[in-house]
């Protein structure tokens, strides 16, 4: 489990890797505000796409069709 501080301040930043955190007091959470190197966009079909260093990697639209520049693995156990 990752290692946050304890008792933090409201609108306090820790970063654990590439992910960037910010402590919430209102809802007592650590919320992600910034993922390194990933994004996302809605497009103007209302589709919603990952980008990882300016390139499209993945699609959602809104009808639940997937598409995705790489392999799908079903079944991974991811570690």
């Amino acid at each position: 489990m990752a290692d946050f501080p304890a008792n933090p301040n409201d609108g306090a930043i820790h970063s654990i890797a590439n992910v960037v955190w910010q402590y919430k007091a209102s809802t007592d959470q650590w919320e992600t505000v910034d993922v390194i190197g990933w994004r996302l966009e809605q497009e103007s079909d209302n589709s919603l796409v990952w980008i990882y260093n300016d390139v499209k990697k993945m699609r959602l639209t809104t009808d639940g069709n997937l598409s995705v520049t790489g392999d799908i693995t079903a079944f991974a156990v991811l570690v």
